[in-house]
Parts: structure tokens; C-alpha cells; sequence
């Protein structure tokens, strides 16, 4: 870790067995583009292993988790696979790193993934956004078997700016997603939270916010409800911690 170029941690977890893996992207020097990077260390701050993904362009993980396996599944978007743009990169690992597949998803315009869950059947839940010519950007969902075959792709389509930072399953199978997008009421953006069905059909969506630009970055369920956290930028650039 910590070479020349630079490393930028975006993820790090506490293993079950009490050690830490971080994930992120790096890049080395005189390179022009950065790679996906994941190292484990253990209880003391020693690395056990680390390793790099990637190919000819830029590749970033954006998020990670320990699967049920004791395995880790990485979530982000690649330039060097698919279709040559910015598209979905969900990759499963073996306990030691070792790479076990990876999957791109995505279609001519830049579609990136910034939070992943792991649902009740195995199956893997992928947030983001893509850039399309009709918007600015627009959520993205996506619902992935556990071989990396995708099931279903959700396109929340809406004026200007919108954007799925996170999300978490619940137990009887809807999703609750939580993000921003441009609120045409109070022309800002504000914090937005929606339900999906299992099938990623939307239930309810519900903005919060006021004339500052809100965003939830991240959710977390809790006994009768979620705790929400994000930031609220004032007008006059001061940003602020927001939590609900």
C-alpha cells in the first residue's frame, strides 16, 4: 500500500474473522489510468494480501461486502470491458482475493454502480446512475443472481438530476433506495427515498429537503423505520452532516 501513484480507499469492512479488507482504485506512476484495487489486513494493521483488477482504461470499485460464503463481492464501473464507456462492474472474490468472475452491465452510455447489498436469496442489489442524452443522469438499479446473471435493470427516469447512492433489501423482499434528484417544486435538489417491489417495480417515493441541495448517501434499517445519513450544501457553499 501507499507506493508511488496513489491508492484512494472507498470501501473497508471488518471480516467475520476479525480482520479488514479495504477496496478502492489506484494508480501507479506515469500510468494514465487507474485500476481496482482490494487489499486484506489483519487485526494489527499488517497486509495479508492485496491485489488489482482491471484492464486498458480506468476501473474503480465503488463499494464491497462479505458474502455468506465467506467470500467478497465488489461493486463499481470499468472502461476497459463492455462496450468501451462507463458501465456497471460487479466482481465476486474468494476469501483470499482471488478473483471467481466478473460481469459488466450496461449499454452505450455511462452507467455506474455506487452501492451493493446482499438480498435474502443469494441474488446481489446494485445501485448508481446513468448519464443518457434525454437527462442529466437518472437512477439505476439493478438485481443479479448469485452466478452474476442479471434478472432485472430499473431506469428511474426524471427531470434533470437523479441519482441511487444506497440501498437495503428488506424482509419481505421490497427494496428501500435512497439517493437525490431534482425536486421541480422547490427547484433544488433534495434527499430521495423509494420502495421497490421484488420485482423493481416502484411502491412509494417520498423527497425531503427545502431550497438547499439534500442527498442520502447512505441507509440503515433499525427497528420500525431506517436511519438515513447525507449532507445538506447551503447556498452559500457550507456544507452540512444531515441525518434522519
Amino acid at each position: 500500500m501507499g507506493q508511488e501513484g496513489f491508492d484512494w480507499v472507498t470501501g473497508i469492512i471488518e471480516t467475520r474473522d476479525g480482520n479488514y479488507t479495504l477496496a478502492g482504485y489506484k494508480r501507479e506512476k506515469d500510468s494514465s489510468h487507474v485500476d481496482a484495487w482490494v487489499t486484506q489486513l489483519n487485526r494489527y494493521g499488517e497486509v495479508m494480501w492485496e491485489l488489482s483488477y482491471g484492464g486498458a482504461g480506468s476501473d474503480e470499485i465503488k463499494a464491497l461486502i462479505q458474502t455468506r460464503d465467506g467470500g467478497f463481492a465488489l461493486c463499481g464501473f470499468t472502461d476497459s470491458k463492455g462496450n468501451g464507456k462507463g458501465d456497471v462492474w460487479l466482481l465476486r472474490l474468494n476469501a483470499v482475493g482471488d478473483l471467481m468472475w466478473e460481469k459488466v452491465y450496461g449499454g452505450k452510455y455511462d452507467e455506474k454502480g455506487l452501492a451493493l447489498v446482499e438480498g435474502a436469496d443469494d441474488s446481489f442489489l446494485v445501485s448508481g446512475y446513468g448519464i443518457y442524452p434525454e437527462s442529466s443522469s437518472d437512477m439505476v438499479i439493478l438485481k443479479i443472481d448469485r452466478n452474476g446473471k442479471g434478472i432485472w435493470r430499473k431506469i428511474i427516469r426524471e427531470k434533470g438530476v437523479g441519482v441511487a447512492e444506497c440501498l437495503t433489501p428488506l424482509s419481505n423482499g421490497n427494496i428501500i433506495v435512497a439517493g437525490r434528484n431534482y425536486n421541480p417544486n422547490n427547484e433544488s435538489l433534495d434527499g430521495l427515498l423509494l420502495s421497490l417491489s421484488p420485482s423493481g417495480s416502484i411502491l412509494w417515493k417520498k423527497n425531503f429537503g427545502g431550497k438547499e441541495l439534500e442527498s442520502f448517501v447512505d441507509i440503515q434499517p433499525v427497528s420500525g423505520g431506517f436511519v438515513l445519513v447525507g449532507q445538506r450544501e447551503r447556498r452559500e457553499s457550507r456544507r452540512d452532516l444531515w441525518l434522519m
